[in-house]
Order: C-alpha cells, then structure tokens, then sequence
C-alpha cells in the first residue's frame, strides 16, 4: 500500500505542477521529465499498468498544451510518443529481469547442492531444497533472517573457530571453501 501512496502522491503533484504552472500561470515549462519518475515507479512495482499509465499522461500533456496554446503543436505529440517509447522499453526491460529471475530461481532449486543467498547485509533471500534440508529451515521460514542463524556453521573440534564464508565472499569478492573440519548444525541441532 506504500507503493500506491508513493505512486499516487508523485502523480498528483506532476500533474498539479503542469497544471499550474501551463494554465494558471501561463508559462510553458517542460515538465513531462517530471512523469519519467512516475513512470518508472509504476514500471517497477505494476508492470502491467506502466504503457496505460504513459498514455494517460501523453494525452495529458497534449491537452494541457492545447489548453495553453490552443492549438495542437507538433512539439506534445512527440513528447507524449516519447513516454510511450520509454514505458514499453521499460516494460520490455522488467519481462526480461522477471523472465532471468524465475529461470535463475528454478536453477538454483534443481542443483544438487546446497545454495543459500544472501543480499549485501547477510539476510537470507532464497534456500534450495538440499539447503532447506541441511539447515532445517524451509526457504519461506528463512527469507529475511541473518545467514548465521539459517546457516550454523563451526568446527568439528570447539576450540577453533570456521570463518563465516558470506563475511570472506564479500570481502574479497572471490569464492571460498570452508574446511574439511567445518560441520553444519541445523536448526534442531542435528549435526552434519
């Protein structure tokens, strides 16, 4: 409901801002850069809305500069083909990130291994199905929690201590191996 709020809010001050200023005020200002922000916004939250939306405000603005003018001028039109072309780019662009992801997603649950991923601030985003069992947490339970408690990692022997493979990965930025001795404690306490 943010997202709605955000999107609304953003929308009503465009367009109040094109109102003012081109029919109250009479000066012709090139606001329509203001609608790429909206346009953008609803590309990436409501995908299917973004082509409506940039027609609404194409014909917006012809309107608003024909209100102001009186006539229709070349100048709108071309503007409002503008947003059109940049909501189906963006339309265009969003298919092909969800279409990469949902392929992305049904790798990375087929692979025999087990993969946790994480975003920058170590919060789990997605187990597969050997990690779901490793770790005792199913990926729904995990989405959002800290890798350390999803994924309990320590040496075989308790005096040393496994450096968490996330805090080196992101570190340096290169893969990492844990030891022959590393030993995983899922969330019951069963050790593997």
């Amino acid at each position: 409901q943010i997202r709605v709020t955000i999107v609304g809010l953003c929308l009503l001050g465009t367009i109040f801002v094109a109102v003012y200023f081109n029919y109250f005020k009479g000066i012709d200002v090139v606001y329509t850069h203001l609608f790429y922000v909206v346009i953008v916004m609803v590309g990436l939250w409501y995908k299917r809305y973004v082509i409506q939306l940039a027609m609404f405000l194409g014909a917006f603005h012809i309107v608003m500069d024909y209100l102001s003018n009186g006539a229709f001028l070349m100048a709108p039109l071309l503007r409002a083909s503008i947003l059109l072309f940049v909501a189906s780019g963006i339309y265009f662009l969003i298919n092909q990130l969800e279409c990469s992801h949902k392929n992305l997603a049904q790798v990375m649950k087929s692979v025999g291994d087990g993969i946790i991923v994480v975003d920058l601030e170590q919060r789990v985003t997605m187990l597969n199905r050997v990690a779901e069992e490793l770790t005792g947490w199913t990926n729904d339970e995990a989405r959002g929690k800290s890798f350390n408690l999803v994924f309990n990692l320590s040496h075989e022997n308790a005096e040393y201590e496994v450096v968490n493979p996330v805090d080196t990965v992101l570190k340096t930025d290169h893969s990492t191996t844990s030891s022959n001795h590393a030993i995983i404690t899922d969330r019951y306490g069963n050790r593997f």
